[in-house]
């Protein structure tokens, strides 16, 4: 059972970060996936969070429907669950490529209000897709996924070992009016990139410099399989695994232990998964070398600025 919810859940991590790369109008789609207008009367609004596993939930209404979202910056934008909007009016059936070379077709809606305490957005553009999988193995109802659009034109407070966000609203040049929380150690400061809407951090292993995808919806650290002999020496292998494509296709991925990676701030004991991320590199147009969330999140507070593109880490001590 654990099994099968795992490749379940990577296969969902990679399909989701390959959402980028289909047929059409992809590129297209999302630059027109530029971060909305924050509505609402808030200087920051403070959101209570929930753990399904690794997943981070909180609760938010999408056209008057109230439930639980998962928050994921691997997704460029907002995503549905099919379950409960697959009757709203289709405006666009998009073919993307799935992990493994297949493909999938998703359907596009469009969405009148989103509405999280305070914060709303109107008239947001999303994808469908079924969640099913996820939901029937952490046995919750989970809505959809808040992707990094709906964020870039805020200031994100997130602190896992409190089950609490704060986002605040941010000026032209990215100032918020409260100042930033005392951290009990030494905070470390780190910039990151985004580039059609992934978040981009520099991380080290073995003293081999790597480009790792920041998803907050990834519950294992991913690394490319076309990586240097020096990265996987910091890598134990335990097993294989087959991982199957919307298509019917399987491929097998490794599974094992991290010993460290180093992103300022160095993470030990990480589960890994070893996997083609050349797809991925193809869609964001940057060579990417991993996958990093979780194992992240659960070492400390961060505070994202997404107009300075800085990342203040409090590490636990």
């Amino acid at each position: 059972m654990l099994e099968a919810y795992f490749c379940a859940m990577l296969r969902f991590v990679l399909f989701f970060s390959f959402c980028l790369f289909f047929t059409g109008r992809a590129m297209a789609t999302v630059e027109l996936g530029k971060a909305p207008d924050p509505l609402g009367e808030f200087e920051f609004i403070r959101v209570p969070l929930k753990r399904a596993g690794n997943l981070v939930l909180m609760e938010a209404k999408v056209d008057g429907q109230l439930g639980y979202f998962i928050l994921d910056t691997g997704a460029p934008y907002l995503v549905l669950n099919e379950t409960y909007f697959g009757d709203g009016q289709v405006t666009e059936r998009r073919v993307m490529s799935d992990v493994n070379g297949g493909s999938d077709t998703v359907n596009v809606i469009n969405v009148t209000s989103f509405e999280l305490r305070s914060l709303k957005f109107d008239d947001l553009e999303a994808d469908l897709t079924d969640l099913g999988a996820i939901e029937n193995s952490r046995g919750v109802k989970i809505l959809g996924l808040l992707g990094l659009n709906m964020f870039l034109q805020l200031e994100m407070r997130l602190d896992l070992r409190s089950l609490a966000l704060e986002l605040h609203r941010i000026n032209k040049e990215g100032a918020t009016v409260a100042p930033l929380p005392a951290c009990a150690s030494s905070p470390v400061d780190f910039d990151f990139k985004i580039k059609n809407n992934v978040l981009l951090l520099k991380g080290e292993i073995n003293d081999q410099k790597l480009t790792f995808c920041f998803d907050t919806g990834a519950e294992i650290t991913i690394l490319s399989n076309t990586l240097k002999d020096d990265v996987f020496e910091a890598v134990t292998i335990t097993n294989s695994m087959p991982l199957m494509g919307s298509s019917g296709k399987a491929v097998y991925v490794l599974q094992g232990n991290l010993t460290s990676v180093d992103f300022g701030v160095p993470l030990t004991n990480c589960r890994v998964v070893i996997s083609d991320l050349s797809r991925m590199s193809n869609a964001f147009g940057v060579p990417i070398d991993g996958m990093i969330g979780f194992d992240l999140l659960a070492r400390g507070a961060m505070v994202l600025n997404f107009k300075k593109r800085t990342l203040t880490f409090c590490p636990i001590l």
